[in-house]
């Protein structure tokens, strides 16, 4: 080729530039594609690939998250459960230590019952009532040792300072020769069971 100037060749639906030697130092050829990417498809095809290439990417994290969902779904449904069996049984469990401490209880106050009972039997044909309060005595004792077996005790008022957490005051007086706040009279006895108390006792208290 020859002069100054350029040949356009149209090559496979590209516009190629074959420039003039004439225009090139080195005295050789050189070609210059000016397509357009967009005419050629070469950016479209890019652009399809990574999008296909995200598309997959996506669906491995959906399918991974999907995965993580559904084991941590069955580890939540496995410890409600759990957890339900665990309040079910800690439920049987009270109730059954609650009725063995009731059965236990009974158990010592029923033989009072049966004395009890008898001693209605014989009032009902005895004549000496010095014999029916002896009897009462006994049974009485006995009820308290029974008791005292389950581990209830007596509160000590009469002769004590006034204590609100074991005491009731429901009558104050004043009395010289008695000092302030303590306990002359018990209307109705306390009991506890170490250290809870089951009822306060009814006291009268010197102001």
């Amino acid at each position: 080729m020859t002069g100054k100037g350029k040949k356009k060749e149209v090559n496979s639906g590209q516009e190629v530039i074959i420039e003039d030697s004439a225009c090139n130092s080195g005295g050789e050829e050189t070609c210059t594609c000016t397509c357009k990417e967009n005419e050629c498809g070469y950016n479209n095809e890019n652009e399809a690939v990574n999008a296909q290439d995200e598309n997959i990417n996506f669906k491995e994290e959906l399918e991974k998250e999907k995965k993580k969902s559904k084991e941590y779904f069955d580890m939540l449904q496995r410890k409600a459960a759990e957890f339900d069996n665990y309040r079910k049984r800690t439920n049987k469990e009270k109730e059954s230590v609650y009725y063995d401490a009731v059965s236990e209880a009974i158990n010592e106050i029923l033989p009072v019952v049966d004395n009890l009972e008898k001693a209605v039997e014989t009032c009902k044909d005895a004549s000496d009532s010095q014999k029916i309060l002896e009897g009462m005595e006994m049974i009485l004792k006995q009820f308290k040792d029974s008791l005292a077996k389950i581990g209830v005790e007596e509160i000590k008022a009469l002769g004590t300072k006034f204590d609100p957490d074991i005491h009731d005051a429901v009558m104050h007086c004043t009395d010289e020769k008695q000092e302030e706040s303590m306990v002359i009279e018990e209307f109705r006895k306390g009991y506890k069971v170490r250290d809870r108390i089951i009822r306060h006792s009814m006291v009268k208290v010197v102001n």
